[in-house]
């Protein structure tokens, strides 16, 4: 079984490139792609050998593995137009010196995570982010409850570092934040109501005062959608 149509239907959602799009990257009709995606037809070997070369990843596991997110991260898919794409999710401001570890903390691990904080325990990606003195960590939402974003975007994964030092909470005022709570996190915004810091949530717009004994805050910064589908 060739899992070629699903794997460049997963490398369109991580790059942000529709069928025509991706076609055009190698003189292909849309009508192809989408004839590949739906198991209607393959591409040519030479074809294969042009998608393999160009993603940087080999044409055996291209057709033979069923690629994962955590696969596309160690490929070269994220290193290739990383600050040119308008579109890409993870773009930062400013060109990477150099690539980042990125601890990735799925949501059966998170408990892990809030007991010990071992992060030897949790995969390691490399991603092309600035240098932080604290470590990057990408959560996954709650089983079955996506994150939405303030525009209602379904996001599948947050690139965050966690205000650990109280006395750094507030400069998370006014930026997007996920708010730890009783084995439970919310996404949402800092402001001040009565002159008191809370969490606004985007899903219900309900406003939380912060709590420093209580709560665990992380800063979001990076958001990424598309990328965890099986589809």
């Amino acid at each position: 079984m060739s899992y070629v149509g699903k794997n460049i239907k997963k490398i369109r959602s991580v790059k942000n490139l529709n069928q025509s799009q991706f076609a055009d990257l190698f003189d292909l009709k849309r009508a192809s792609i989408g004839a590949y995606e739906e198991g209607r037809a393959e591409p040519k070997i030479a074809t294969l050998m042009e998608i393999a070369k160009h993603f940087g990843i080999s044409t055996d596991d291209l057709l033979n593995k069923e690629l994962s997110v955590n696969d596309l991260f160690h490929f070269d898919i994220f290193k290739k137009d990383y600050v040119k794409s308008s579109s890409n999710q993870l773009r930062p401001k400013k060109m990477p010196l150099s690539f980042s570890p990125v601890y990735y903390i799925s949501s059966e691990k998170r408990g892990s995570y809030f007991e010990t904080k071992d992060l030897d325990q949790f995969l390691k990606l490399s991603l092309p982010l600035p240098a932080l003195k604290s470590d990057y960590l990408a959560f996954e939402p709650h089983a079955g409850l996506p994150w939405i974003n303030e525009q209602g975007r379904v996001l599948d994964l947050l690139i965050v570092r966690e205000l650990e030092d109280k006395k750094e909470w507030p400069i998370a005022m006014h930026k997007k934040v996920i708010l730890w709570q009783d084995g439970q996190f919310q996404i949402g915004r800092i402001e001040a109501k009565d002159r008191k810091p809370g969490l606004r949530d985007f899903r219900n717009s309900e406003f939380q005062e912060l709590e420093a004994k209580k709560q665990r805050l992380f800063l979001v910064l990076y958001e990424l959608a598309n990328v965890l589908s099986n589809n």
